[in-house]
């Protein structure tokens, strides 16, 4: 998924930030990474087409 501020969230004390990152974490995923601001479209797009092509 790419979207712009995913790293951004509730901060809970004594539990850190809830946001888009621990649904994902709570739906099983090992990994994700976050972005805490806005991102152009196009560079995003680029951006990850390059990653996906590297990892296949």
């Amino acid at each position: 998924m790419s979207a712009c501020r995913t790293g951004i969230g509730k901060l809970y004390k004594k539990e850190g930030f809830s946001g888009l990152n621990t649904a994902f974490m709570l739906a099983g995923a090992n990994s994700t990474l976050l972005c805490l601001w806005p991102v152009y479209d196009f560079g995003t797009m680029l951006l990850m087409q390059q990653m996906y092509k590297d990892i296949l």
